[in-house]
């Protein structure tokens, strides 16, 4: 593995291993690792994540999205620029009319990244009783 000299203020500077491209590959599987940040920014809010369920049921405009949510339009249009931006969204302009629709390639490339843990997750019980056997056989004060 290659490694990287980084300059502590000592003399001598320290090696640090470079993660390894499959490791990396990994982390954005599905996406890359701008486009993954982007689309989780986006859903952080609970006004996007409403608007997003909502486009999911059917398109709509703006203003019926503003309104839905009770905020003004400025506001709304914010909102409306994080999705797009993220491409959780898309706008199609007949006029003077904006409609919405989800562009759910971003929910899919988020699915996929999601995925790649599944195999960890099992039942909640499951994994609590996986957490007590490990309690269990490691005894009280035994270093774990």
């Amino acid at each position: 593995m290659d490694a990287v000299e980084i300059t502590t203020g000592c003399r001598r500077p320290v090696p640090r291993p470079i993660l390894d491209q499959t490791f990396t590959d990994w982390l954005t599987i599905g996406m890359h690792q701008s486009e993954l940040d982007g689309v989780i920014f986006a859903l952080a809010n609970s006004h996007r994540r409403e608007m997003v369920r909502v486009l999911g049921l059917q398109p709509c405009t703006i203003s019926q999205l503003a309104k839905m949510r009770d905020l003004s339009l400025p506001a709304m249009h914010k909102h409306v620029a994080v999705l797009e931006q993220s491409g959780l969204v898309s706008r199609r302009k007949v006029g003077r009319t904006n409609t919405l629709t989800l562009d759910a390639s971003g929910l899919r490339g988020l699915q996929d990244w999601l995925g790649q843990f599944h195999t960890w997750w099992g039942a909640d019980g499951a994994s609590l009783e996986n957490y007590q056997l490990h309690l269990d056989s490691t005894g009280p004060g035994t270093p774990q």
